[in-house]
């Protein structure tokens, strides 16, 4: 979820609010972020796709990276939901302001 003081990334071609907590672990603990979806085929069936690891910065600049890595993830996130938008359920408003 995104506090008021979050930046505003690209999401889907417009600025939308964007929680900078994955990449902000990922400085602290530079493990691979692996993004893991699940889409349903039938009652009763799931199909879970497992995907290469996102490309992340690393650099000196520890606000500047947040910022680069939270944008990557929206991308890798429209991915994701374009891949079965009809399965994506849309927990709030990232374009609120």
């Amino acid at each position: 979820h995104s506090r008021p003081s979050s930046p505003k990334l690209p999401f889907f071609g417009r600025p939308a609010k964007t929680n900078m907590s994955l990449a902000a672990i990922h400085k602290k603990v530079p493990a691979p972020v692996i993004p893991i979806y699940c889409v349903r085929e039938s009652f009763g069936r799931h199909v879970l796709t497992i995907l290469p690891p996102v490309q992340m910065s690393e650099s000196e600049d520890f606000k500047g990276d947040l910022m680069k890595n939270s944008a990557e993830f929206n991308k890798t996130y429209e991915k994701l939901i374009m891949n079965c938008p009809e399965q994506y359920f849309w927990h709030h408003n990232r374009w609120k302001d």
